[in-house]
This record gives structure tokens, C-alpha cells and sequence, in this order.
């Protein structure tokens, strides 16, 4: 309050730590943050579910946002933004969870003077399906929105090419993820199918069945048969040392320790660990500011909502 800290016993942080524990902000906050590093954006929407508060977490392409003329980087004025709800919980397809959800439109209406300043504005909801068919709203029976604004703060990080809401998504995570998922299923599909012998038999066409395990033998009506088991010589090292290039790659890319990823890093003395460390909190300060304005931003909306 007025930029001072309340004390635990004043009733207004009495009310938050109790919303704290309803919301179960331990595992909310998390989950944004993960889509927040790897989408570069994330939208947290304050709601009210089954008599309680609620914070949802929600991915760009779950959302699409009608851009704001007048400040199309912001969505606190659009003039419409769709959230999808997945009806169908198992299937297929994203295709077939898109074509069966339903959506709730938030929208801000504006009347603006002959120069374009605006008069008034109305803020409305609805629920309907793909094609626009409206539904029931349980939230507001009368589509009124009463909260006054749209229940979004869009968290991102970095700013938005000019006339852009979304930060582009860090396309080289996601591929350097699905490479290193590649190289391991490479790594095990190479180990199962060569970490055995072989049984290579020369002559003895007339076997039909062929005895297996070192205490059966194999007999040969005709006498003429060679067994022999072949062992191959799989270039595991090689896998590994390419696995392990890209994950030393892609740590110096983001400027840190090349083996910050590696299964068998190397151990160094306290003055190299201590610098590293200053560089990863370093990092993590630079985030701090951002992270208390989004986490603001957010708590603002849940204060409308409740």
C-alpha cells in the first residue's frame, strides 16, 4: 500500500495469503514461466472457476487477439480477444481439439468523436463455437463484462516488432530439443539392435527350427553346417560425442559454461564455479524488474476479478 509492505495481520494480506493457497501459485507461477522461456510470451488470465479464484495459463496459440489500432504491442485495449476451450479430451489431432472447442470472446467497444477520441466504451463477453453460435455464458448471464477490462496481462519478454503483440518464439530452443531427442532415440534404437551377437549358421538347410541359448545344441541331419556368432562394432562414441558437441554449442550460445548441459562435465575449481555463478545471477537480476511489473500487472486483474 503507497509502496510500503502491509503487515501479515492486516486483512487485506490476510485475504492474499489466502487466495495465494487458492490460486496454488507454486505451481501456476512455474508453469508461465516455462512457456514464457520458451514461447518468449504467455498470457495469465485471472478468472473465476467453480466459486474460486483461478489463474490460468495460457499459450499464444491459444489466444488471438483483434489488435488495438492505437497501441496494437498492448492488449488492454483490443477490441476483441478469443480464448479457446478445448472440449474434446482425448483425440487424435489438434486439429480435431480446435474444430470441436468452444470460444469466449472478451470485447471492448468503443464510440469515438469526429476525430477519432473516444466517447465511451462498453466492455462485453461471450461463449460461442467455432462458427459464432452463441452459447450460455455462465460467467455473465447477460454478457456484460462488469470487471471493466480484459482479464489478460500479457507476460513476454523483449518487445514486439512494430505493429506486432507477439515476441517471435525461440525457434532454436525448440529445435535444439527436438535434436537432442532425435540423437538419443538414435542412441537407443542403435544400442538395441547391435548390442547382441549374432547367430550366423553356413550350410544346414535342412534346419528348420533353430535351438537358441548356450545350453542347447544344434544338430544337422546332414553334417554340414557352420554356427558361428558375428558381434558388431556399433560407433556409440561417435553418437555421444555428436550429442554432446551440440549441447556444448548451444550453453555457449546462451553464453554460458560450454558443459552446463553435459551428463559428464568437467569439474573445476571454486573461482571458476563462483564466476559462473555471478553470471547466472547476474542474468537473473536483469530479469527482476520485468518480472515484478508482469506479476503486478497480473495481481491488479485478480484484485478486479475477486
Amino acid at each position: 500500500q503507497n509502496g510500503q509492505r502491509l503487515p501479515e495481520d492486516h486483512p487485506l494480506t490476510q485475504r492474499w495469503r489466502g487466495d495465494e493457497e487458492t490460486l496454488q501459485l507454486d505451481e501456476r507461477l512455474p508453469a508461465a514461466e516455462r512457456l514464457l522461456l520458451a514461447n518468449n510470451n504467455v498470457l495469465v488470465n485471472p478468472g473465476w472457476v467453480g466459486g474460486k479464484p483461478r489463474w490460468n495459463v495460457l499459450a499464444p496459440y491459444e489466444v488471438r487477439v483483434d489488435q488495438d489500432p492505437d497501441e496494437p504491442d498492448q492488449i488492454a485495449g483490443a477490441p476483441h480477444i478469443s480464448v479457446m476451450l478445448p472440449q474434446t479430451k482425448d483425440s487424435d489431432s489438434q486439429a480435431a481439439v480446435e474444430a470441436n472447442a468452444l470460444w469466449l470472446t472478451w470485447r471492448r467497444a468503443v464510440t469515438r468523436d469526429a476525430w477519432g477520441g473516444i466517447k465511451s466504451q462498453r466492455w462485453e463477453v461471450w461463449l460461442h463455437d467455432r462458427a459464432g453460435q452463441a452459447r450460455r455464458n455462465p460467467l455473465f448471464r447477460d454478457n456484460v463484462n462488469r470487471y471493466g477490462v480484459h482479464p489478460f496481462v500479457l507476460w513476454r519478454l523483449g518487445s514486439p516488432t512494430p505493429g506486432r503483440v507477439w515476441v517471435p518464439p525461440n525457434v532454436g530452443w525448440y529445435h535444439q530439443q527436438l535434436s537432442a531427442d532425435i540423437k538419443l532415440c538414435d542412441l537407443d534404437h542403435h544400442m538395441r539392435l547391435q548390442m547382441h551377437s549374432q547367430l550366423v549358421l553356413n550350410g544346414g538347410g535342412d534346419l528348420k527350427n533353430i535351438p537358441l541359448g548356450p545350453d542347447r545344441a544344434i544338430h544337422s541331419p546332414s553334417g554340414d553346417v557352420d554356427a558361428e556368432y558375428l558381434t558388431p562394432n556399433p560407433n556409440v562414441s561417435m553418437g555421444i560425442a555428436h550429442f554432446n558437441f551440440d549441447l556444448r554449442a548451444t550453453a555457449v550460445a546462451e553464453g554460458l559454461p560450454p558443459d552446463t548441459w553435459e551428463p559428464n562435465s568437467s569439474t573445476r575449481n571454486l573461482a571458476a564455479k563462483q564466476l559462473e555463478q555471478a553470471a547466472l545471477q547476474a542474468r537473473r537480476r536483469a530479469m527482476v524488474p520485468a518480472a515484478k511489473r508482469m506479476f503486478c500487472g497480473a495481481f491488479e486483474i485478480h484484485k478486479r476479478v475477486v
